[in-house]
């Protein structure tokens, strides 16, 4: 099933959705009846989708929704969870997760073709693991109060944490997030010469920087060049974020330089998840930054970034609307208002 991310997910839709059911029966039969779920559910469902088709990028399965895995949701899920999602919003994403369950196991017993996804890893549609990382995130403390996802993430002293994280390829890639603000997704996927941009067609009035791109295999590391605000020389890194969003990140001259003799003696810029996220988090423990008894962990970085733009944007005599839009297109977010979400004390 390898039609557009829109078709497999109105398909699995129609699978679970059903007008008008009882509440009793909709339990006995894990359908359900209400729009606002439906289209919750659907966001949702888009979401894992694109992120399996970025993981398993320039794959055949990596396009096809009844591939889909534990392990790709899982990681998922984690990612959402590290995002500072508030406990109900990762609970309500849990159950379209297990809504999508029942929904591709519908799909197999119609289509008749479990047996010949087994060769993928798919042996039945059971992610279990979800309700686990939940249950360690909430003795962790990892959630944020509902109506307070973002506040107190950002590190008082990020420049201290970056420069003293334990491994090369940490540091070097904290700076990015610092300076340039892109997700962690970014340097597990790796930093290289040359980056493929798939099925997504998105223009500069959408995402701030570049002009319309296309499928295709593009130069990652663009060079030293004008930050089209400020004026300022910066280097530029073309980076796919989530949900296939494509855009240009911005860093230090001396932090690109740094990269490239990094890509130049290994290759790529690559970190590992975990590592980096206990190293981020060790570190901040250390120094004391941690805000509240929750960690920032890398997504603090991000909102580190957020600020320091805002103020400098402030300072070319951008409007505060001016400033908002660019600063949400600069970290692959649509919306000015998402900005504010960043800036709370």
């Amino acid at each position: 099933m390898s039609t557009s991310t829109q078709k497999q997910v109105n398909y699995i839709a129609k699978l679970m959705y059903q007008s008008g059911m009882p509440k009793a029966e909709q339990k006995l039969t894990g359908t359900f009846a209400n729009t606002d779920t439906l289209e919750g559910y659907k966001s949702c469902w888009s979401q894992i989708l694109n992120f399996m088709k970025n993981e398993l990028e320039g794959q055949p399965r990596g396009k096809d929704i009844q591939r889909l895995t534990s392990e790709i949701v899982q990681k998922w899920f984690k990612e959402k969870i590290e995002e500072g999602k508030s406990e109900s919003y990762i609970q309500g994403i849990s159950s379209a997760i297990g809504a999508l369950e029942e929904g591709l196991r519908r799909l197999a017993r119609e289509r008749g073709n479990m047996d010949s996804l087994e060769k993928y890893g798919v042996t039945e549609y059971n992610f279990l693991g979800r309700k686990d990382i939940v249950k360690k995130s909430r003795k962790k403390e990892s959630f944020t109060s509902t109506n307070d996802e973002v506040k107190a993430r950002f590190y008082e002293h990020p420049e201290k944490l970056v420069n003293t994280l334990r491994k090369e390829e940490h540091r070097l890639f904290a700076k990015v997030q610092l300076e340039g603000g892109p997700r962690v997704q970014v340097g597990v996927k790796g930093i290289r010469n040359t980056v493929n941009v798939r099925s997504h067609r998105l223009k500069e009035n959408n995402l701030g920087h570049i002009q319309p791109i296309r499928t295709g295999v593009y130069r990652q590391m663009r060079g030293i060049k004008k930050d089209k605000y400020t004026g300022k020389l910066v280097g530029q890194i073309l980076t796919v974020e989530k949900g296939g969003k494509a855009g240009m990140v911005q860093v230090s001259e001396k932090t690109y330089r740094d990269i490239e003799n990094y890509i130049a003696n290994h290759g790529e810029l690559r970190i590992k998840y975990e590592p980096y996220l206990r190293d981020l988090k060790k570190t901040a423990s250390s120094q004391k930054q941690l805000k509240t008894d929750r960690s920032q962990a890398s997504h603090g970085l991000r909102h580190n970034f957020c600020r320091n733009r805002v103020d400098e944007l402030r300072g070319y005599g951008f409007t505060n609307a001016e400033v908002r839009q660019i600063a949400s297109w600069e970290m692959k977010h649509f919306r000015g208002e998402t900005t504010e979400m960043y800036l709370k004390d």
